[in-house]
């Protein structure tokens, strides 16, 4: 407690409100000057004092409360805890510290799973040709095209080429180790108007339909007009003749050579030329038919077969055979006057198209 004494010199009237045992709060009432009264031990709240009196108390009450032994008494409890302060604000970030050493290397880890496997490179280019390897031993070297060879236990045996003599298919035959060529006997029978053996249409049949004579299925040299040929050489006038036999006088043709220095078979214009060298389904044995076997359409003459061969009417075909000097035997698909097929002369350098034949 603070010793001060307050001394008030005026003269007031106060009221004493207990405060606290044997103090009292003053309340300074204004009053004309009052005389003195003894102070009391003993103050009444809402009694009049003056200031000489409350001075004197206060200075009674002090001297009383030093000459107190005070004795502290047992402390209290602790009061509960008040509750918690609101966050202050974050502090600014500090500096970076220095890194730390690096620590030791960890054990090595298990093998991860194997991944899938990468698409497919791109093909990389040819390495170079190696060399070729050396001849095998024993071969004999051929002769003639066709030809083939065969080990007959002890050494290589030359086989003659197919016989060019055969027409048709032809088989190799081995008797007693003697190899030789044998035409196949064919047992299909074909009639007029059927696809042939080698893919043209049947004119002729003999034989009961075994045999024949078949026509290229179109013109030769896509459809392209040529002349005859060697129109100036009266010497050609008989090869051929008349005769059935187209292929002699194609073959006699191509080996002519006209007597102006023109040579037959150095012109591809030549329809000799064209039929000799026609191919069809592997069959090469066609030729230039002659006069009387193309005259076999107009024996055999069929408006249906005739739009089945696609031979116009206004076509002309020439044949093998002459007809003079200067002429050469042609059919005409509208010769006569019902508009049939018909066999005429024709000078050789009129411009007609080629068919070719050939026999089964």
């Amino acid at each position: 407690m603070n010793n001060k004494i307050i001394k008030i010199k005026t003269k007031t009237s106060l009221y004493l409100m207990p405060i606290m045992p044997a103090l009292a709060l003053i309340t300074v009432l204004a009053s004309p000057a009052h005389a003195a009264d003894p102070v009391p031990n003993t103050l009444s709240a809402g009694s009049p004092a003056v200031a000489e009196e409350l001075n004197a108390n206060f200075e009674h009450v002090i001297e009383s409360i030093n000459g107190m032994a005070l004795t502290p008494g047992p402390q209290g409890n602790t009061g509960a805890q008040g509750a918690q302060g609101t966050n202050g604000n974050t502090g600014a970030q500090g500096a970076q510290g220095t890194n730390g050493n690096t620590g030791v290397q960890g054990g090595q880890g298990i093998q991860g799973a194997i991944g899938n496997t990468g698409a497919q490179g791109a093909k990389g280019s040819n390495g170079a040709t190696g060399q070729n390897g050396a001849d095998g031993a024993g071969l004999k070297p051929g002769t003639e095209p066709g030809q083939m060879q065969y080990w007959n236990g002890n050494t290589w045996s030359i086989i003659d080429a197919p016989n060019a003599d055969i027409t048709g298919a032809q088989m190799l035959t081995n008797t007693d180790g003697v190899f030789s060529w044998k035409a196949i006997e064919s047992t299909i029978t074909y009639a007029i108007g059927d696809v042939g053996p080698a893919g043209g249409w049947v004119l002729s049949i003999t034989d009961q339909g075994l045999h024949g004579i078949e026509i290229s299925p179109v013109d030769l040299n896509d459809q392209e007009l040529v002349s005859w040929g060697c129109r100036t050489d009266s010497s050609v006038h008989h090869y051929g003749g008349n005769s059935m036999d187209g292929q002699q006088a194609t073959a006699q043709l191509l080996a002519h050579r006209c007597s102006d220095g023109y040579e037959a078979s150095s012109s591809l214009f030549i329809p000799a030329l064209l039929a000799d060298n026609y191919a069809l389904n592997g069959f090469n044995d066609w030729y230039l038919p002659s006069r009387d076997e193309l005259a076999i359409l107009t024996d055999n003459y069929d408006v249906d077969l005739i739009a089945k061969y696609d031979m116009p009417g206004e076509a002309q075909y020439w044949t093998s055979n002459t007809s003079g000097p200067t002429s050469a035997w042609n059919l005409s698909m509208n010769a006569t006057p019902d508009g049939a097929p018909g066999i005429q002369s024709l000078d050789k350098t009129v411009p007609s198209r080629v068919r070719a034949i050939r026999k089964f």
